[in-house]
């Protein structure tokens, strides 16, 4: 089984913000166990070490000082 089109999750997340939070639907439960049955093959080890990148949104050079 795999996610039956790429706009899966806008589905998934529109019925979880506007229909019902805690009581899903057939769409909405079959997109769960899809991640549930794909989610191994996304896990990724990240060695010590290793250099990482943080994103910053609005990131300018303009300095701030505390008064």
């Amino acid at each position: 089984m795999s996610f039956k089109s790429w706009h899966s999750y806008m589905q998934f997340s529109h019925a979880v913000k506007n229909k019902s939070r805690y009581v899903l639907d057939r769409e909405s439960q079959d997109f769960l166990k899809e991640m549930e049955n794909t989610c191994a093959s996304r896990v990724e080890i990240i060695t010590p070490n290793s250099l990482m990148w943080r994103a910053q949104l609005e990131h300018d050079e303009r300095l701030y000082y505390q008064d």
